[in-house]
């Protein structure tokens, strides 16, 4: 959800009573906000953030830069995954006496731990021990469309 949709309140209110009306969608949407975005929103924005994920909508924090997350508050409102830049965290995880401080904080909020620009097998074997879940990038190859054989 891009920080224009966020700040157009006529918007978001007609977006948000539309998912209120659509909740069968909700196993199938994950909203993304970026952490600037997710951390400068008005009050009523994020009342009603909270309330689509209470009626189960999810959000992913996207372009994370700062690792200090206040995850139960976070989980409160339905994000389920952080997205971070792989360099970014590779740099700041291995200043870390415990790189797998930040996977157990996330744990205590059930929110997974995403990371995007995934480009080297070097990378991956940090990654990994820092407990990742998910990871994106041009390591595990290009972009292709989705055929209906790839589900089988």
């Amino acid at each position: 959800i891009v920080s224009e949709t966020l700040r157009d309140r006529d918007f978001f209110a007609d977006f948000t009573a539309f998912m209120r009306e659509n909740t069968d969608l909700a196993g199938h949407l994950h909203f993304q906000i970026t952490q600037h975005d997710a951390y400068r929103m008005e009050a009523r924005t994020d009342q009603e953030l909270t309330a689509l994920g209470k009626l189960g909508f999810r959000f992913v924090l996207d372009k994370t830069t700062n690792l200090d997350l206040f995850v139960s508050d976070l989980s409160n409102k339905g994000f389920r995954y952080v997205k971070v830049d792989a360099p970014l965290l590779i740099e700041k995880l291995s200043k870390q006496a415990d790189p797998r401080v930040l996977r157990r904080n996330l744990d205590h909020g059930a929110i997974d731990l995403m990371v995007d620009g995934v480009e080297k097998d070097t990378q991956l074997v940090k990654l990994l021990d820092f407990g990742v879940d998910f990871g994106q990038g041009s390591l595990f190859g290009l972009p292709r469309p989705a055929e209906k054989r790839d589900i089988y």
